[in-house]
């Protein structure tokens, strides 16, 4: 269920803070105006962020559905735990988690603009940040403004979101000046004049809690002393514990209680753990300092500190012995998943019982696939363990768990003290993988290589092979391919079916024997592992159905590739998502271009741009920028195609990645071939040849034949085609028809017309559907112009026609008006010409959209295709009826939309 954010009056008065209101309000009116908004609100403890956040909600326009959640500091551990809060807690991915919140806030926008208050977010699950930080990225054209509270600024995970301008404000709350200490004084009921109210402001730092603290403690005369130090504690904990110590002794317990129980509970529970049978008196007392409130027409009294500051000076102020039996007390009295906890926090020494039910508990929670609460459990037992060699296992198995959980960066945490562990295999291990992460790969494969060399008599096999299989990936991504299948099949020889070690193993054994022998040999690999049919696929192993994908498109077996991906995208729209989501659309977007379905090529292009930027191996995103390029070159958007070009050649040089390099050169080699520039073509991709690697399914090639042909070059071209015949046949690649036409295209320019038809009739009869469909178009054109020039002028129509049929299907504007030209040649006239992208007034969105629906998509599926909430296709849906002038989505599934 998602909450309900209710204000209720805090007994503070408001001062200040115009300027971050008036923003609070433009983020809301943008949202309004279906501009979201992502509005990040900094500031220290007790600076404000919440009286800010009610005052704000107090202000908004009617008709809101204003939704909260509240970050728990102990829940930091439980996975999913804050967008749980939100109606996305029962999932098992955080890209998941982000389209079940996208579909929660699209239900939401049914009743009106919507307001997501997300506080102390600093304190929230990693899980539940990556799925809020996805979901966030998708919002388009939602009546949505997303308001994080943080003490801390934004993490690497939010900052690019938060640096934004155009999508995010972030406000950082600053201390107040004396303009707005005069205004509490004043509402206080206490006069200063600018000395006084400059001393209190110097006194306090400006820090808002502290000044009307001091401002409630102390006497006006106090105050308006003209001289001196002020004579309030320093501290806003020495005040709060000041005024505490004056209240009467059940009250004094009450606080410490609800200190120790550290969130909003009933006051029947509170009064339990303070051992008070009827904590009403003591309330009233407690609720006379403000320090803590009472949730107001609620159910059961829910009980919490008005500020955690509050709660921390109190906490801080209890004895050990005090907070020790405290902690005992709330152990027997919160529910099972806070116990653990309580019991931690009560230990004053060594407790092995303790540890070995946090170890129990622990294999329970990993069982049921709550690894990060398991990873706590285990550093808590580490914590309580007797001894010392115990407590050194259970940290790393605890590190391991946090590895296991996406959460390196808190195993990183605790380098010093694994470094600190006995040389063991775990350790080893432990550090390789941390290393791996962190990107530093040396010093990761040193550790990976002292843990899977490790001699001790008891070494763990499953740890051995897990080490083997990370070896494994290391060696492939650097091109170690020898090094990467000897790895694997280590790894392999140890692991057991179905763990991640196994599933990696088979992973790089395929991904290395294709970097040595070719994709066909990976391929063979993966025949042993996984079904030829890939609706069988186990959706645990979707991560090597990628890459069984990845190797057959590489193999030029484009049938099989795209199957394995359209299985592939079916299970991320369930809610399982491969590691390498942009790289699937990225090789739809190259399939589909191939296949001549230029429409959805351009959606999967632009989803993979849109999903790159969280993909962990950030190569690809030079990738995706490149086939975006080259169908925007095809159609004859220069100006598009040229931006992506540069795009991908900026990151591609960010990395040493050739795989980016080659991409980014292709791309601008399509441009120069929509342009009909064979010298930039070639200038292009002509060192490629050069530093092939085994696992290329040599797409760029035939073009650079294609243009040296085209510059005269006829002997650079006829050396071109016997290397790329060899390189084929080293692959096991089938290029059988499109090495017959480039050898058709040199016998036309050596003037062999003879010669020429024989081969052109040949590719025409054997092109098939693995073949490249512009490639095809471009034969038929190139085949009619020689028969036009031999003045065969029947037989050159019939060609010159056909490649205009293909290419005016596709919107390939600058291959149709060649071809249009070759036409008027012989007497023909072209036909209609086909629109431009342009002619009509849709954004990139509304084209996605509207090509999906055309190919009878519901809104919901449309949705999940684009990642996007079903509230933003219903939008761009109503603006694409009024632009193109037609009433529902049977008429645009028969409008032929220009490509």
């Amino acid at each position: 269920m998602t909450a309900t954010f209710e204000h209720e009056g805090t007994g503070s008065p408001f001062v200040g803070r115009a300027a971050e209101l008036l923003e609070i309000a433009a983020s809301v009116e943008a949202a309004i105006s279906r501009r979201p908004r992502l509005l990040w609100v900094e500031g220290a403890a007790g600076s404000g962020k919440t009286t800010l956040l009610r005052r704000a909600v107090d202000a908004f326009p009617e008709g809101l559905v204003k939704v909260r959640a509240l970050a728990d500091e102990l829940a930091i551990a439980v996975p999913y735990e804050l967008v749980g809060q939100l109606g996305a807690g029962d999932c098992d991915s955080p890209f998941a988690a982000s389209q079940r919140l996208l579909e929660t806030w699209s239900r939401l926008q049914e009743r009106g603009p919507v307001v997501i208050v997300i506080e102390d977010v600093h304190w929230a699950d990693s899980f539940s940040v990556a799925a809020l930080i996805s979901a966030v990225k998708r919002l388009d054209q939602d009546r949505v403004v997303v308001i994080v509270t943080s003490r801390a600024p934004p993490d690497e995970g939010w900052d690019r979101l938060v640096r934004d301008e155009e999508h995010c404000r972030r406000l950082v709350l600053a201390s107040f000046g004396t303009d707005e200490v005069l205004a509490l004084a004043s509402q206080a009921g206490i006069e200063l004049n600018q000395r006084q109210a400059e001393r209190l402001r110097h006194h306090t730092g400006g820090h808002p809690i502290w000044v009307r603290t001091l401002l409630k403690e102390l006497t006006a005369r106090e105050l308006q002393a003209p001289d001196g130090e002020l004579p309030a504690p320093r501290s806003l904990a020495s005040a709060v514990t000041a005024h505490l110590a004056s209240l009467p002794p059940p009250a004094r317990d009450l606080a410490a209680a609800l200190a120790v129980i550290n969130q909003e509970v009933t006051l029947t529970v509170v009064g339990r753990v303070a051992g008070n049978a009827s904590p009403i008196e003591a309330l009233e007392s407690l609720q006379a300092t403000g320090f803590v409130r009472r949730r107001s027409g609620q159910p059961g009294a829910l009980v919490e500190f008005s500020h955690p500051l509050y709660r921390q000076a109190v906490y801080e102020d209890l004895s050990p012995t005090r907070r020790r039996d405290f902690h005992r007390s709330a152990a027997r009295v919160l529910t099972p998943d806070r116990v653990l906890a309580h019991r931690v926090a009560a230990a004053d020494g060594v407790d092995d019982a303790l540890a070995n039910e946090l170890v129990e508990a622990a294999t329970l929670e990993s069982a049921a696939g709550a690894v990060a609460v398991a990873a706590r459990n285990l550093l808590w037992a580490s914590s309580v363990s007797g001894s010392s060699d115990r407590a050194e296992d259970l940290l790393l198995q605890a590190a391991l768990a946090l590895i296991d959980s996406n959460q390196v960066d808190e195993a990183a945490r605790l380098r010093q003290r694994l470094e600190r562990c006995r040389d063991t295999q775990a350790r080893s291990l432990t550090l390789g993988l941390i290393d791996w992460d962190l990107g530093l790969a040396a010093s990761a494969e040193r550790w990976l290589l002292r843990s899977v060399n490790n001699n001790e008599p008891s070494g763990d096999a499953p740890m051995l092979a897990r080490g083997w299989a990370q070896l494994a990936e290391l060696y492939a991504i650097e091109g170690r391919s020898d090094q990467a299948v000897q790895a694997a099949r280590r790894a392999l020889s140890g692991a057991t079916p179905g763990t991640p070690a196994e599933r990696l193993g088979w992973m790089h054994l395929a991904t290395g024997e294709a970097m040595m022998r070719g994709g066909p040999a990976g391929l063979e690999e993966l025949d042993q592992r996984l079904p030829a049919d890939p609706g069988q696929v186990d959706p645990s192993d979707l991560d090597m159905l990628v890459t069984r994908a990845n190797i057959e498109y590489y193999s030029v077996r484009t049938a099989q590739a795209r199957a394995d991906l359209e299985a592939i995208l079916t299970m991320v729209r369930r809610g399982r998502p491969p590691v390498q989501l942009a790289r699937c659309h990225y090789l739809m977007a190259a399939i589909l271009t191939n296949t001549g379905e230029w429409d959805d090529a351009v959606v999967h292009a632009r989803t993979a741009v849109s999903v790159a930027d969280g993909d962990r191996m950030v190569w690809v995103r030079s990738q995706c920028h490149a086939a975006l390029a080259t169908l925007f070159a095809y159609r004859g958007e220069w100006d598009d195609a040229g931006s992506q070009i540069d795009r991908a050649k900026e990151l591609a040089a960010g990395t040493d990645n050739l795989e980016a390099a080659a991409t980014a050169l292709v791309a601008a080699a399509s441009l120069a071939r929509a342009r009909d520039q064979p010298g930039a073509v070639v200038r292009s991709l002509e060192g490629l040849p050069t530093s092939v690697p085994m696992l290329s399914g040599l797409y760029f090639w035939p073009t650079l034949v294609s243009a040296l042909v085209d510059e005269g070059r006829l002997d650079e071209a006829n050396k071109q085609i016997e290397s790329l015949s060899q390189a084929a046949a080293s692959r096991r690649i089938d290029l059988q028809a499109r090495l017959t036409y480039l050898h058709a295209r040199l016998a036309a320019a050596a003037g062999q017309p003879d010669r020429a038809a024989e081969l052109f009739e040949t590719a025409v009869a054997t092109f098939g559907p693995d073949d490249p469909y512009l490639d095809r178009a471009i034969l038929h054109h190139s085949y009619g112009r020689m028969l036009s020039a031999r003045g065969d002028r029947r037989r050159a129509v019939d060609h010159l026609r056909s490649a205009r049929n293909l290419l005016a299907l596709v919107g390939a504007l600058p291959f149709t008006e060649r071809v249009d030209a070759d036409l008027a040649q012989v007497g023909i006239r072209g036909g209609e010409r086909p629109a431009s992208r342009s002619s009509i007034d849709l954004t990139d969105r509304e084209r996605d959209v509207a090509t999906l629906v055309a190919r009878g998509l519901t809104n919901p599926e449309v949705a999940a295709q684009l990642y996007v909430s079903r509230k933003a296709v219903e939008y761009h849906l109503g603006n694409i009826y009024g632009k193109l002038g037609i009433s529902g989505r049977r008429d645009l599934r028969d409008l032929k939309l220009p490509a």
